[in-house]
């Protein structure tokens, strides 16, 4: 059996070896195949050659001076290096993805256990396949022998240097992920190669440098070489992390929306470890769980967060209270840094629907090295790990810190807190759609309500009635059913509910009309007939669903029915608002009904609709709950009699029709369009309006429309975010009516939206709704905030740009960093 030679049995000298460009194969044969004296390697030095020989140490310079060796040791490391880094770098990836809760220290160990092995498996692929041809067995042993230590070496380095840039945390989406990863690979390539250059001088010498001269005394200088080394490494390392532990600036964070419940205390800001490792109980173990946590992690480490400014006092005035203490950085420091998240969920089993538990609790003890999250579900949990993002910030250099110690209780005000989407009006991206859904988490918003369809076009897949989506803009602008599926788990891992709506029977031609021209009233007439008395619809086109035509039912039933299937939520939006009478001059079915029966009215007509659609939208499931606009049981043409447990959304004349349905019974959703709807204010979309020809008002009796008017917008004026805050839609309302108030909801009509201006039509402003209806307006004395709002939604907009959303801006730079210096009135008393 072949065996190579040993380090001590070798008959090759290391000059022969390294001035050769010969494979390992050819010495092993060499060694192994001639047994005669005159195959032996001849005498290569003289007597004074080794004599100088015997004096070289390792701490010479001459000792290192092998070109050849070090050519053969950057070869050797490079292989290892390659090996290293794609079983390290692969299991890092796949561990933190699907096992994080193992912790960074055994994901760190399987991965370098998995370098190593790779490693070692490609350089005895490559012993065997290259050029050196050796046995199988022989290549193992050698790829063993020769790159374990080195291997170790490389693996130690470089996941140092990986842990201290990034925490360890692999980010296949940030530049500076690879940039680290660049640095760590340059880090292991060196920190073997002098072991490498050793290895191959000492394993094919004739007799070992080490055993001709004093081989105690060059083993004592490599190890104190060595242990140099490894002190100078520590110490670099501990004098960067101190470094950064001692430069932790004091920033007070201002989270938004503001918690219920934050007490902070003024120990100063402690830093975390450079990976938080989540801990969860088997009773809290979640997928949505980790995978909220995976999410905010990678925020917090790649966004590295530092507020734009925060809230300070005006020089040589009273302070404005500030909603947390600033830290001092003359305070004294946790001794340890946060290591870990510890979770404990009550109840994993709570469904995503109205009115689940979403509280939770986050606090960061004296002295602890853990922040501890409880929750009574894991959407409680989802809320706090979106709290926790914005109170971990950015140190400055390259550390993160979180002002401590902090307690928060928090829980919303409202169950049913939302925005609403228009994809009928204009197509928005699905993409687009999943970034309001960001932006929502990130505020704690959880519904959206898409409005999926209106009388300009139909963008939904309908597999029962494909011809439906001729009515969609392009090809290109349609929502198939794995298109819906996608936004709704998107939303879902959030703690966010997608409620869709199809209004009916108004707002209703695109599309339906595609199924049975006959459902569609008025689809072919002239939308304002030129006298406003006569209109057929409230904006173009016009189209009604046939209230009276028998297969109006079935076409409904088909829709409703297959999306019911898509849509997961138990709650359904039927529409119901602005019934034009005028459209149904153009039914021959509705005339004919009204001339059985002159006594007839249209509010009958409504009731009709009442009485024959909702059983079948009742009828999917015993858990359906239907929501409708306001004008069903407000309008001129309400229904007589709509059923107590279908939700009410309000939109017209603010607290007055908020007032009139809570006194009735009825569940509500505000949307007064007079605060939260955020597409007024933008001009008329209607074309060729010759009002916009005159630059003054011809008739001062009349309102101005074009100068000083509401220049075609109905809703004017634009909706600021101080009026969406200062909203307080509970006004005179008694007890038993305010429990009737569910939430709220701004909607954005898409006439003048698409996919460029959606983003910041929505943001930041639609985060001064979530902050009304999780923590309200007011302080713990009844005091309206919307002072101590200011700064915080300003670095809030920040914080969503960072994140990538497209929000809108609210001020110049200046004031962002400049809190107060833009402020109207010097006096702060005279805020209200």
């Amino acid at each position: 059996m072949l065996r190579i030679p040993s380090p001590f049995t070798s008959r090759l000298s290391t000059r022969q070896l390294l001035l050769s460009s010969r494979p390992l194969t050819h010495f092993y044969r060499l060694h192994t195949s001639q047994s005669q004296p005159q195959h032996q390697v001849t005498k290569c030095c003289s007597k004074k050659e080794k004599e100088n020989e015997t004096q070289k140490s390792v701490l010479t310079l001459s000792f290192w001076s092998s070109k050849q060796g070090w050519k053969r040791a950057a070869v050797n490391t490079l292989r290892c290096l390659a090996g290293c880094t794609l079983g390290d770098f692969s299991a890092l990836w796949v561990l933190q993805s699907f096992y994080g809760h193992w912790g960074m220290g055994a994901i760190m160990g399987v991965s370098m256990a998995s370098g190593i092995t790779t490693s070692i498996l490609l350089e005895t692929v490559l012993l065997r396949r290259g050029a050196d041809k050796l046995p199988w067995g022989l290549a193992f042993r050698t790829a063993t022998g020769m790159s374990l230590v080195s291997m170790l070496a490389m693996e130690t380095v470089q996941n140092l240097v990986d842990y201290h840039l990034t925490g360890g945390v692999v980010l296949l989406d940030d530049p500076r992920f690879w940039a680290a990863a660049l640095v760590s690979m340059g880090a292991g390539f060196f920190a073997p190669m002098p072991f490498l250059l050793l290895w191959f001088l000492m394993s094919f010498s004739l007799k070992p440098p080490f055993l001709r001269i004093s081989l105690k005394r060059n083993l004592f200088n490599a190890c104190v070489v060595g242990l140099i080394i490894v002190i100078m490494l520590l110490s670099s390392i501990c004098a960067v992390v101190l470094a950064v532990a001692s430069s932790a600036a004091a920033v007070s964070v201002n989270p938004l929306p503001a918690p219920r419940n934050i007490t902070w205390a003024s120990s100063g800001p402690k830093r975390l470890a450079s990976y938080l490792t989540l801990r969860t109980d088997r009773g809290s173990n979640s997928q949505i769980i980790w995978q909220g946590w995976d999410r905010a992690w990678r925020t917090i480490v790649s966004l590295q967060w530092v507020p734009a400014a925060t809230e300070a006092p005006i020089s040589s005035f009273q302070p404005f209270p500030t909603a947390t203490p600033s830290a001092s950085t003359k305070s004294k420091r946790a001794s340890s840094p946060l290591q870990f998240v510890d979770v404990k969920v009550d109840d994993l089993k709570a469904d995503l629907q109205h009115g689940v538990d979403e509280s939770y609790t986050l606090d960061v003890k004296e002295g602890s090295n853990t922040i501890q999250i409880t929750a009574k579900t894991v959407w409680g949990a989802l809320h706090a790990f979106s709290t926790l993002q914005q109170i971990v910030i950015s140190d400055g250099k390259g550390g993160l810190i979180i002002e401590q110690p902090v307690s928060i209780q928090d829980a919303p005000l409202y169950p049913y807190r939302g925005i609403m989407i228009d994809t009928g009006r204009n197509f928005i991206s699905v993409n687009k759609i999943l970034e309001q859904l960001n932006a929502m988490s990130l505020s704690k918003l959880n519904v959206l309500h898409w409005h999926l369809d209106d009388t300009q076009s139909w963008p939904v897949q309908i597999k029962a009635h494909p011809e439906m989506v001729k009515d969609a803009y392009s090809v290109r602008e349609i929502y198939s059913h794995a298109d819906i599926r996608r936004i709704i788990a998107y939303a879902r891992d959030r703690g966010i509910r997608v409620i869709p709506e199809v209004d009916m029977p108004s707002h209703s031609s695109s599309g339906w009309k595609q199924a049975d021209p006959k459902m569609v009233a008025c689809a072919d007439s002239w939308w304002s007939n030129d006298v406003w008395q006569y209109h057929t619809a409230v904006q173009p086109n016009p189209g009604q669903l046939d209230i009276i035509y028998d297969k109006t039912y079935d076409i409904v039933r088909d829709v409703y029915n297959e999306l019911s299937g898509v849509f997961t939520d138990n709650w359904f939006h039927v529409g119901a608002d602005e019934l034009q009478p005028n459209c149904f001059n153009f039914s021959t079915y509705v005339q004919a009904w009204f001339a059985e029966d002159p006594s007839r009215t249209y509010n009958d007509l409504s009731q009709y609709w009442v009485d024959h659609a909702v059983p079948i939208f009742r009828n999917v499931s015993e858990k359906r709950r239907l929501i409708m606009w306001e004008d069903i049981v407000l309008s001129p043409e309400h229904a007589h009699d709509v059923p107590k447990d279908i939700v009410m959304q309000t939109w017209n004349n603010g607290l007055e029709y908020i007032q009139n349905l809570t006194a009735r019974g009825y569940d509500v959703i505000v949307s007064s369009s007079d605060f939260f709807y955020l597409d007024c204010g933008s001009g008329g979309y209607v074309t060729n309006d010759p009002r916009y020809d005159v630059m003054s008002n011809p008739d001062p009796s009349t309102p101005n429309f074009n100068y000083g008017g509401i220049g075609g917008s109905w809703c004017a004026p634009y909706k600021t975010w101080q009026r969406i805050y200062d909203y307080d839609f509970t006004t005179n309302l008694t007890d038993a009516q305010a429990k009737h108030i569910i939430g709220a909801t701004a909607p954005l009509w898409s006439e003048q939206v698409d996919d460029v201006t959606v983003s910041s039509k929505f943001w930041p402003r639609a985060a001064a709704l979530a902050e009304l209806v999780w923590s309200g307006n007011r302080d713990a004395n009844g005091k309206k905030r919307t002072t101590l709002m200011t700064q915080r939604i300003l670095n809030f907009r920040e914080y969503l740009l960072a994140n990538g959303v497209q929000a809108g801006n609210l001020v110049p730079k200046y004031c962002l960093q400049h809190p107060h210096a833009c402020d109207l009135y010097y006096d702060q008393s005279a805020v209200v």
